[in-house]
């Protein structure tokens, strides 16, 4: 926090050295710009104020005692334009909390000088009183036994070290300010911090909004529901840009806490503070997991954590810590099911367009390509003609009471063949069900959505006939390395014939 009487006092300024004493010997006076519109001032002080009075901000409320977040806080604003009163909707993990906003927006900004310089006289002092203090007790009992040759020696280098340590610290301050592209990766896992950024672009975001079968689907159920979400409180794990917190808002629930781990969610308060609901949405930026709440239980959690395959990228697992840790007693998780689904296909264009290919290159053969190819699962939108099978049904979730520890599972599949030729793959889709009264199919006889089907090929075509069973297991468990990639392992044999197949497949 930059301390109010630095700030507020002009003589404090004046202890510290005349303003002119931290600018260049032969420039004049310099001005600082105001953080929310183009006024100058020639103080700290006057701008301090003028923050106060004319926007209704005050640093020292939203910084705190860390030079760091006071840069960070600073750079922020310049950068984002922020409305002041887009501060009263932060909640714990603050937007401006990221390297992203150590390095300067204006160069030569005099509001980070002064907030630099500031840290500087304080290190000085709090070096002198603590660490020399304690030092100085451990050299009393020796310099008793020392004589008054060693003890200048002993003091001498006592003061190199001290004078050495605060030349670091400031080489340090200042190389991360005017050296950037040196800032070290944060603590966040490698996968983790991919995951979360491939979420950080608008893109990803449009394509899912634009989504109408998945969009829809939460809107109406959500609006045409009132009586479940009036006066309830509600938590959006994974909220994106904010659209099912706004039709949680619009259907009249007392309050939505939003969270997101990506960078998004500075567009979603914006776009909140734009559809005037800063009252009623709280966004909050962090993992699910390492967030706290202003509340001790929630009503409602939604969430659109679905994923290709439906549990690829391992997003249910927030969803069901939110649920152990917040959810009350009888409490809801919407959507509250969904299941799986797997159908056999015979699309010879599809296997010669994805794995034939590479037999026959311009005349060169890349088999360890082509065996790459068949040991991914392949996102894809299936063409309803290609079916030769009826649909099985082989797991359902109910998000109610599903543990994480039962995602990875086992499942027999049983395939009855409608059409005689050979498969050439199978395709794995979801449906999701909200409380009976809505509900989507990402099948291929469906309405097309961005998640289409999961496709496996198989390694070896397998000729059937009308009429015939076809039988085997389909096991899926997290990737030991990436837990939110998928190892898929499926099995296959004919009742009537001989035919078996057993094959290993990734999803990633």
């Amino acid at each position: 926090m930059i301390p109010t009487d630095k700030v507020l006092d002009d003589e404090s300024l004046d202890s510290d050295g005349d303003w002119e004493d931290w600018c260049d010997d032969d420039s004049a006076i310099e001005e600082a710009l105001c953080l929310f519109c183009d006024e100058k001032h020639h103080s700290i002080d006057a701008l301090a104020k003028h923050l106060n009075h004319s926007h209704d901000f005050d640093l020292n409320k939203i910084a705190d005692s860390d030079v760091y977040e006071r840069i960070m806080i600073i750079n922020f604003i310049r950068l984002k334009n922020p409305a002041p009163e887009f501060f009263k909707t932060v909640g714990d993990e603050a937007p401006w909390k990221s390297e992203d906003y150590l390095k300067p927006v204006i160069s030569d900004d005099l509001l980070l000088r002064y907030v630099i310089d500031l840290e500087e006289t304080t290190d000085s002092k709090a070096t002198s009183s603590e660490d020399s203090g304690s030092k100085l007790q451990n050299q009393r009992f020796q310099e008793k036994e020392l004589d008054s040759e060693n003890r200048a020696h002993t003091a001498e280098c006592a003061l190199a070290e001290l004078q050495s340590e605060l030349q670091n610290a400031r080489s340090t301050l200042q190389g991360i300010l005017f050296e950037a592209d040196d800032l070290k990766d944060d603590k966040t896992s490698l996968n983790d911090e991919a995951y979360f950024n491939s979420y950080s672009g608008i893109g990803i975001h449009e394509e899912m909004l634009k989504d109408k079968v998945r969009t829809e689907a939460y809107m109406k159920f959500i609006l045409n529901n009132p009586v479940l979400f009036r006066d309830k409180i509600v938590l959006d794990v994974g909220c994106g840009t904010g659209i099912l917190s706004m039709f949680a808002a619009k259907a009249g629930c007392r309050h939505v806490y939003a969270i997101d781990q990506s960078d998004i969610i500075d567009y979603a308060r914006e776009i909140v503070i734009e559809n005037q609901l800063e009252n009623k949405i709280t966004l909050i930026k962090g993992k699910i997991e390492n967030t706290k709440l202003p509340v001790e239980k929630v009503d409602i959690i939604i969430s659109e954590w679905m994923g290709y395959c439906l549990l690829f990228e391992s997003m249910l697992d927030s969803v069901i810590f939110a649920r152990e840790r917040w959810l009350v007693t009888n409490g809801q998780v919407y959507p509250n099911k969904c299941s799986l689904n797997v159908i056999a296909i015979n699309d010879e264009s599809m296997r010669n367009k994805s794995v034939e290919f590479w037999d026959n290159v311009y005349g060169f053969k890349m088999s360890c390509v082509k065996n790459a190819v068949l040991d991914d699962a392949d996102v894809v939108t299936v063409k309803p003609e290609t079916v030769i099978s009826d649909i099985c049904s082989f797991k359902t979730l109910d998000i109610n009471v599903v543990k994480a520890d039962e995602l990875n599972f086992q499942c027999p599949i049983s395939l009855k063949i409608n059409q005689a030729g050979f498969i050439t793959a199978l395709a794995v889709y979801f449906d999701t069900f909200f409380a009976e009264t809505e509900s989507f199919s990402t099948g291929p006889h469906a309405p097309s959505t961005h998640w289409g089907q999961a496709v496996f090929h198989l390694r070896d075509c397998f000729k059937v006939d009308i009429g015939e069973e076809i039988v085997g297991q389909f096991s899926c468990i997290k990737n030991k390395e990436n837990h939110r990639n998928l190892d898929v392992n499926i099995f296959l044999e004919s009742r009537i014939g001989n035919n078996a197949l057993r094959q290993k497949y990734h999803l990633r």
